[in-house]
């Protein structure tokens, strides 16, 4: 049966150069990836798998990981009547101009899938865009998917008004289970590689759930409801992998997180405050903390080989 590869982002933040960093340490085992999808930060790595081949991503994230591209838009970071009046406490604009040169007018080179909320309804949707094709809407997905509402401004589109997609997700368990439906009507096997920035356990213990770990603790991430939606992910993503095997489809998940004692890293040195203008020599960290948890967990044979 043949085995078709998809490669998914969690939504990241201000982990998101350790995303960055883990997608370099897996890049020597993604030449056949076939589908790609991420929310929030996720959305644009994902996008750069899509579009570019993996000597082109690997140039442009070393190129552009320094990058300054959110600024804050006052003077204090918690001006409320400033916020009001320009509908976000931090400008996008440099964001918004390196993923316009990045991505429009560029052909797909893989299937890709990118979570957003519409803020007009409050609803998730998974966008798919095919390969081979140019999307003149790409770029307002990507941007939209990485807007947390408030904090970056969102995108206007049609009659939509794209918000963050972690919102209601903080994995693209969505669009996982699109790609394994599909697996499954095409009686092909799937693998999942998911890389993830949330803060939960790398090792996998199937004596304690099938196929995803939920922590110990609660996590500490910005949305309020982000255990839930975490432990929703995880519910969907079980069922449609059982559902699969049901139909005699081999689905295979190999799982990438934040370990716990590496985040301690992020709530001593790394603030809210300074996201979108970390320290060149932070940034470094991140992106070798990144490959090095993917390289030592490959190593260590923890997850399920490629």
């Amino acid at each position: 049966m043949p085995l078709e590869k998809g490669l998914f982002f969690s939504t990241g933040g201000i982990h998101m150069a350790t995303l960055m960093g883990m997608f370099l340490g897996l890049e020597e085992n993604l030449e056949h990836v076939e589908h790609c999808g991420g929310i929030s930060a996720g959305a644009f790595l994902a996008t750069l798998c899509a579009v570019y081949d993996i000597d082109d991503i690997r140039s442009i994230i070393t190129q552009h990981s320094h990058d300054r591209l959110i600024q804050n838009r006052h003077k204090y970071f918690n001006t409320i009547i400033s916020t009001f009046f320009n509908k976000s406490i931090l400008d996008d604009s440099n964001l918004k101009q390196l993923i316009q040169k990045l991505f429009a007018n560029r052909e797909l080179k893989r299937n890709l899938f990118v979570g957003v909320t519409d803020d007009n309804t409050m609803t998730y949707t998974v966008k798919h865009f095919e390969k081979n094709k140019i999307h003149a809407d790409l770029c307002d997905y990507v941007l939209g998917s990485m807007s947390i509402p408030i904090i970056l401004p969102g995108v206007q589109h049609d009659k939509e008004y794209l918000v963050d997609g972690g919102l209601f997700h903080s994995i693209p368990v969505e669009a996982m289970d699109l790609c394994i439906q599909n697996a499954v009507k095409e009686h092909n096997g799937f693998e999942i590689t998911l890389l993830s920035s949330r803060r939960f356990h790398a090792k996998m213990h199937n004596k304690k759930c099938k196929h995803f770990v939920i922590p110990n603790r609660a996590m500490r991430m910005f949305y309020s409801h982000g255990y839930q939606t975490m432990h929703n992910d995880q519910i969907i993503l079980n069922k449609t992998i059982a559902n699969a095997k049901e139909h005699g489809v081999d689905v295979k998940l190999n799982f990438f997180s934040i370990p716990d004692e590496k985040v301690d890293y992020y709530d001593k040195k790394i603030k809210f405050q300074q996201y979108g203008s970390l320290k060149d020599s932070t940034v470094n960290v991140l992106l070798t903390l990144g490959k090095s948890i993917v390289k030592n967990t490959l190593l260590n044979n923890i997850h399920l080989k490629f």
